[in-house]
């Protein structure tokens, strides 16, 4: 059965016990003109209740984060960008009190590329000083990666893919005769620089949205909580 901690009371909470939580994690950044700047926390939000629909077993799901690390594409109006520092902080102390209040396994899945390096961090340190297992999932990355590349010619930022998933999800919110497309590839190595990321994001968007369809987005979305709802299965099996 799925619970959402901040409808429960007080008393609820406390006979429910829970032990499985799902935490999303996002950001509010620029996705073209064409997709709401709340993309990258629409999509978890709605990839954790599916995936708690399809556990079999009880699981409670924790009040998004909101709010991420978004230097890249900061200088776009919409975008809100928190210091790494800062959101380490938060999230670290968010994820004790979890633990504090009895969840032994997390699951955070992750909507945003910027908080990837942040998370992972914050993750072997809290699962280091207690006793809190974590795993943690960036959706657009880490499952699904056959069917992603089956569907999408030019998937990216909100390019292809990310906007077809918009279109499953929330149809109501994509503009697409605001869509444009760019299409640059990643540099293969870890470089940081400004003028590579300028070519990479112009006009906050990398791959080509002008393909997208909301059929090509359910196919999508059904492959990736179908493989998140596996990895979770499995990672339960082994902490």
């Amino acid at each position: 059965m799925i619970y959402r901690w901040e409808e429960l009371t007080g008393k609820e909470f406390e006979l429910l016990k829970p032990e499985i939580a799902i935490l999303p994690v996002g950001t509010i950044e620029r996705h073209g003109d064409h997709l709401p700047l709340g993309t990258d926390n629409i999509v978890p939000s709605w990839i954790a209740e599916k995936v708690a629909e399809g556990l079999g077993t009880d699981v409670i799901i924790l009040p998004k984060i909101s709010y991420g690390v978004t230097a890249t594409l900061a200088k776009f109006p919409g975008s809100i960008n928190i210091p790494s520092e800062v959101f380490m902080h938060y999230v670290k102390h968010v994820l004790l009190e979890v633990f504090r209040n009895g969840v032994k396994y997390l699951v955070i899945l992750n909507g945003h590329g910027g908080n990837t390096r942040e998370l992972q961090v914050i993750a072997k340190e809290v699962s280091s000083s207690t006793n809190l297992s974590i795993l943690i999932i960036d959706w657009w990355r880490d499952v699904a990666q056959q069917k992603r590349h089956e569907i999408f010619q030019y998937p990216g930022h909100a390019g292809e893919d990310e906007t077809s998933a918009i279109m499953a999800i929330r149809p109501e919110l994509v503009k697409m005769e605001y869509a444009k497309d760019h299409m640059m590839p990643y540099p293969a190595l870890k470089i940081y620089s400004k003028k590579i990321e300028n070519e990479l994001f112009p006009e906050a968007v990398n791959g080509k949205a002008t393909l997208a369809t909301p059929e090509k987005g359910k196919e999508y979305m059904v492959a990736v909580v179908n493989e998140i709802i596996k990895a979770i299965k499995e990672f339960l099996s082994k902490v």
